[in-house]
């Protein structure tokens, strides 16, 4: 807050010039140089992910506020309601937002349109306070379009698999799959003591909230690709031997051992099958571990086994994605924006928090770090680690397009999985997907 004190000057003319000095250097906050004073501080509007992540921002934000004269005024939307608030504040250029909560699939896509702001300028004059160097391999390059960076990396997320190991005991499964055709044996072994066998994506939900996000583990492993070479040659091969095999062997998998629901389950959904304790298997986010954990579960330290995600004849392949903090770029307070991205995005936040999808290098190999989420006495954060290495930055080819190649392979996945020949389905959605670069 702006604590100056008025004192007492000697001679009219004297008092009238400092007091116009004052009242104008009064309404320039000194942190960013936008107007902000004590009566009316900068009101800035974030959006953001309902998550843990998102509570521990607001559980902390009262000393930002404090220290830049600012009201934060926080909103958080789950994913898919964010996703349209997100689009629909951006086209219509509106401004409602000043910082927005934004994910690697759709960044391109409002990149490229003019709607996001980058932040090179900024990044570049902060450098001491930002330390590039320690956010984690990747994070900050996944948030650059065409040489540009339009946001900050808030979360980072890969995938790995959850297991029940008294399930596995009573099954007699004496070994984690380290192959889909394992994993495959391990569901018939589950389903034949009567256990729901597997749990994982279904939905056709696209921009990485559905199946797509598990889609793309089988995809490459399988030794298939989106494009023909990625990003140099956008032709779509979706309709490749290979491609065509992976979406066959998910929809079979999911068809004769997913759980109750399956073509419609999100994460949310499958993560209540999990914890009402008769699934064996469930591939998912590294950062759900938490949702599985809690006191209502029938999944507990004792019973919770973890392993990387299996492979294909082509080898092993994560999922990789960041979530960003980016500016809208009709915000009116884009230096306060800012501001408030570095702060949350900063060693000394997150280190505060430690939420489970840090983006830092310093806090992840933390002793608080590894401390707060010993989950398995370690176990989680060993699988975690070397999920990560074999995770590519590029699991989703994102370009300005994606939004739309990403709702046609969904929509066609959902025709699969309800019985559609997988061959003649992917030749049509690889059809689509040309006439959409056609018409860029």
């Amino acid at each position: 807050m702006n604590n100056s004190r008025w004192k007492h000057i000697v001679g009219i003319t004297g008092a009238i010039c400092l007091l116009l000095v004052l009242i104008a250097s009064c309404s320039i906050n000194q942190n960013d140089g936008e107007r902000s004073n004590e009566k009316d501080p900068i009101v800035l509007r974030v959006l953001l992910e309902a998550s843990a992540r998102s509570e521990a921002i607001v559980e902390n934000v009262e000393s930002f506020e404090k220290q830049h004269n600012v009201d934060v005024e926080i909103s958080m939307l789950g994913r898919e309601n964010l996703d349209e608030k997100t689009l629909i504040d951006l086209s219509t250029e509106s401004g409602e937002s000043d910082v927005i909560y934004i994910f690697r699939e759709t960044f391109a896509q409002y990149a490229k349109n003019g709607w996001l702001m980058p932040l090179d300028s900024y990044m570049e004059k902060s450098k001491k306070e930002l330390m590039k160097e320690d956010f984690l391999e990747g994070s900050l390059d996944m948030c650059e379009y065409e040489e540009n960076t339009y946001g900050l990396p808030i979360y980072l997320t890969t995938c790995m698999m959850y297991y029940r190991t008294d399930l596995f005991e009573k099954a007699g499964i004496e070994a984690v799959p380290q192959t889909w055709e394992e994993l495959k044996e391990a569901c018939q072994k589950l389903k034949d003591i009567g256990v729901y066998p597997l749990a994982m994506r279904g939905n056709n939900y696209s921009y990485g909230g559905g199946a797509d996000w598990h889609l793309g583990m089988l995809v490459y492993s399988f030794g298939a690709q989106y494009y023909l070479n990625y990003p140099e040659d956008l032709t779509p091969v979706l309709d490749s031997k290979e491609f065509v095999e992976a979406v066959s062997f998910y929809a079979d998998l999911l068809n004769e051992y997913g759980v109750p629901g399956t073509p419609t389950n999100n994460y949310t959904d499958n993560i209540l099958a999990v914890k009402n304790g008769n699934v064996g298997i469930w591939i998912d986010g590294a950062g759900l571990v938490t949702d599985y954990l809690t006191s209502d579960s029938a999944v507990t330290e004792e019973n919770i086994g973890f392993a990387s995600i299996p492979a294909g004849k082509a080898g092993k392949v994560a999922p990789k994605n960041v979530h960003m903090l980016s500016i809208n770029a009709k915000s009116e307070h884009p230096k306060m924006a800012y501001k408030f991205i570095e702060w949350v995005t900063s060693i000394e936040h997150q280190m505060e928090s430690t939420f489970i999808g840090t983006t830092r290098r310093s806090v992840f190999e933390s002793t608080a770090y590894k401390e707060k989420h010993n989950y398995g006495s370690g176990a989680w954060l060993e699988v975690y680690k070397d999920s990560l290495k074999y995770a590519q930055n590029d699991y989703f080819p994102v370009t300005p397009e994606w939004p739309q190649v990403s709702k046609e392979i969904s929509e066609a996945f959902a025709d699969i999985l309800m019985g559609e020949n997988a061959g003649s389905r992917m030749h049509q959605a690889n059809e689509k997907v040309k006439r959409i670069f056609i018409s860029r």
